[in-house]
């Protein structure tokens, strides 16, 4: 049982509009799923530190209670599932749950072990007024596994593929613009994220691959503009 909002099971959808984005209103809500990592503080404090605070998030907490510190954000509305929902490596349905909350045109996502760029959002706004068109704008992601530091997609990359992408994208949440058959939702599994984005392509819908590197795997975050590879690529 929730003990916030109650959920009609299997209707929970995103889809995007192609339209421009009005700068008096919040701009994307951040989606948060949550299994009380001691890392969460330190996400959340990533998007607390926004140079752009044109920004909401939703945090569900799956199967577990949340910390008093949560309270600090005042833009955070937090939803506890008694029961989980999710499954390891597999967050997607906690994802459709939370973007059925959402309200702004936008909707982006921040996993409870990963930070954002202090400048994620202003970012996203300068993506969206370069390429109006676009339905999806992925930014690039830096990841240390294993002592190895990486940014993907790789520097270069012109196009995205299966393990070489992840959730460091934003996505409109109107209806469809372009000619899908079935509306958005994430599909869980081990390469959810990735099943996602290449539905969009395949598609017919527009993904803007941003050359900075906005979105941080299990690491402190950064400021974008130190890290930056090649120009904005457009997809369809």
């Amino acid at each position: 049982m929730m003990k916030s909002v109650f959920f009609a099971p299997s209707s929970f959808f995103f889809s995007f509009i192609c339209k421009t984005t009005n700068h008096n209103h919040m701009l994307v809500t951040f989606v948060i799923p949550s299994v009380g990592r001691p890392t969460l503080r330190r996400s959340l404090e990533s998007l607390d530190a926004q140079t752009e605070k044109s920004f909401r998030a939703i945090l569900v907490m799956d199967g577990c209670s949340a910390p008093d510190f949560v309270s600090r954000f005042p833009w955070l509305k937090t939803i506890v599932n008694d029961k989980r929902t999710g499954r390891r490596n597999h967050a997607g349905e906690v994802r459709n749950r939370a973007i059925s909350e959402t309200s702004t045109e936008w909707v982006a996502f921040l996993d409870d072990d990963d930070t954002v760029s202090p400048t994620y959002v202003q970012v996203l706004r300068e993506e969206i007024e370069r390429t109006p068109k676009a339905d999806v704008v992925s930014f690039r992601m830096r990841t240390n596994k294993a002592g190895r530091l990486r940014v993907l997609p790789p520097p270069g990359s012109k196009n995205f593929t299966e393990r070489y992408i992840g959730i460091s994208f934003a996505a409109r949440r109107n209806p469809l613009c372009f000619d899908g058959t079935k509306p958005f939702r994430f599909e869980p599994g081990g390469t959810e994220d990735f099943v996602a984005l290449d539905w969009v392509r395949r598609n017919g819908g527009t993904v803007a691959l941003s050359p900075k590197v906005c979105y941080f795997v299990e690491m402190d975050p950064c400021d974008a503009s130190e890290y930056e590879v090649g120009e904005t690529v457009v997809i369809n």
